[in-house]
Order: C-alpha cells, then structure tokens, then sequence
C-alpha cells in the first residue's frame, strides 16, 4: 500500500469517526425528547434548543434585526456611492526594475474584482501609464497617491466592501 493510500484510508477514517459522534449526539438528543415527561408543543424547538440554537422567536428578532441592518447598510452605500473612486491601482516593484500593475474594480463594493496586467513595465513606461490614467480621469479627480506598502496580505470582506490588508512595514530577513 502507498503512502497515499495510507493517507486516505486515515483521512476516510477521520470523517467515518466525526460521522459517528454526530450520530451519537443526535441519538442522545432524541433520547432525551422521547424520555421527557411533559412531552414539548414542539419537537423541533425542543431539538433546537438542546443543540444550542436560538428559540423561533429569537430566531425571527434576529431575522427582523438583520433585515434592518441591510436596509441600513444600502442607505449609507447609496448615499456614498457617487464619491467612491471606481479603479484603484496598484503598482508593483521587484527590485529589478520591473514594475506590473494591479488593477481593483470598485464599482461593485460587494465583489472583488481584480485585473492583473502582465506587462513588464520599466520605471518610466509605468510612469507614461500612470500619466495617462490620471489624464483620462481628470474629471473625477484623476488618480491621487493613498500609500506605500511593502505588499499585499489578503482581502476581507465585512458587511458590505471589501477591505486590504496590507503590509506597511519593511523588514529585511537575514539568510
């Protein structure tokens, strides 16, 4: 048997393990239905609250809470959205001298879309580009310096937008 039949045959055997504890604690829950005395209005909230679930009528206040929240959130995003910039770029340097650029699409808050340019750019092409965008949008605004960051960590999505977090500190690791 390979290695990699080994490790499947554990990894089957991890899921058949969580398989059957999740039908041990069902069994234990519907045990503890069928040997209630005063037996509940409702089976379902009675398992819902064994397995730690909000009761139905918590379950409609969030619900109703949620709905607020959204309608909320679509106010503040439409009275913002004519001052939100629609691309944001993002140059890159390898030390090289080669630059690439990434382009964010904000339009849309709620996805994240990004377009990667694979040209390789000397410093004064990226320059010529960077020019032309701002001369393109010069209307709106043109493009403005945010900041300088040393790459980027990820995106995180919170109620509506998405948000970069960057790394803003340099370090150099000794090899």
């Amino acid at each position: 048997m390979s290695s990699s039949d080994a490790v499947e045959k554990e990894a089957n055997k991890k899921a058949l393990r969580k398989y059957l504890e999740l039908v041990e604690f069902f069994t234990k829950v519907l045990v503890a239905l069928y040997e209630q005395n005063d037996k509940p209005s409702s089976a379902l909230e009675f398992i819902q609250q064994k397995l730690g679930g909000p009761s139905v009528s918590d379950y409609k206040k969030l619900q109703s809470e949620k709905s607020d929240l959204q309608i909320k959130d679509n106010e503040v995003f439409a009275k913002h959205q004519g001052t939100l910039r629609e691309n944001f770029y993002m140059i890159g340097w390898n030390g090289n001298g080669v630059y690439r650029v990434l382009k964010i699409d904000q339009l849309d808050a709620s996805e994240l879309n990004l377009s990667e340019d694979f040209t390789a750019y000397t410093k004064k092409e990226c320059y010529e580009l960077l020019k032309r965008i701002h001369k393109e949008n010069k209307a709106t605004g043109g493009l403005k310096f945010v900041t300088l960051c040393y790459g980027i960590i990820g995106f995180i999505k919170f109620l509506g937008p998405y948000y970069m977090l960057r790394d803003l500190q340099h370090f150099k690791f000794k090899r």
